[in-house]
């Protein structure tokens, strides 16, 4: 649950059900892992009670609450399994709204494998730049891995399109990771950030 108070974790961990992840939520809080803000797998409510409170002291360090209102801690499901995608889209002064797929999660600065599409794209587009990556292989499933759900991930950048073309107030969206499953389970969106004008 997005903005939620260092008291409401717990309840809302309990209707998730166990493991759970807990992430800071904090207005230009962009790299939420490099910053402290991310606790994984937690088992009980007990982990989740010391996750807050570690993240609470290191986002707001001395205060006992969220001092501003729409901030908190984002309680999600602990998704495993996934090849970790990014997803992103802006607004190009020349060719107006570019979409961004590629290799995400910890790695998409290390390797920085993505490619851009203009804005509208149809899944031919996607799936033909998907193939392009050098993270194509990681799709198709290797060393025992399931093939990924491209279908879905194509879905994914197709959406994030539609948004930009027809919100202008959004001027970016970057979705990272976005947690691609076995083919026919779909995508998970683990963390996203969207700038609006």
């Amino acid at each position: 649950m997005p903005g939620a108070r260092r008291g409401e974790a717990v309840r809302y961990a309990d209707e998730i059900g166990y493991p759970v992840v807990v992430k800071a939520v904090r207005r230009g809080l962009a790299h939420k892992s490099d910053a402290g803000a991310v606790r994984l797998d937690l088992r009980d409510a007990a982990a989740v009670r010391a996750a807050v409170a570690a993240i609470g002291e290191s986002i707001w360090p001395g205060r006992v609450s969220v001092p501003v209102p729409g901030e908190g801690f984002l309680v999600q499901a602990m998704i495993r399994g996934g090849l970790e995608m990014i997803v992103g889209g802006q607004r190009d002064p020349q060719f107006g709204p570019v979409v961004m797929v590629g290799l995400g999660g910890i790695f998409a600065e290390v390797f920085q494998d993505v490619t851009f599409l203009l804005v509208p794209c149809r899944d031919e587009d996607v799936l033909g730049a998907l193939s392009g990556l050098r993270c194509a292989r990681l799709l198709g499933g290797v060393r025992g891995q399931p093939p990924r759900d491209v279908s879905a991930l194509a879905s994914v950048v197709q959406a994030v399109g539609r948004v930009l073309e027809e919100r202008p107030e959004v001027v970016s969206v970057d979705i990272n990771p976005l947690a691609v499953l076995a083919r026919g389970q779909g995508c998970v969106v683990l963390d996203a950030l969207v700038e609006i004008r």
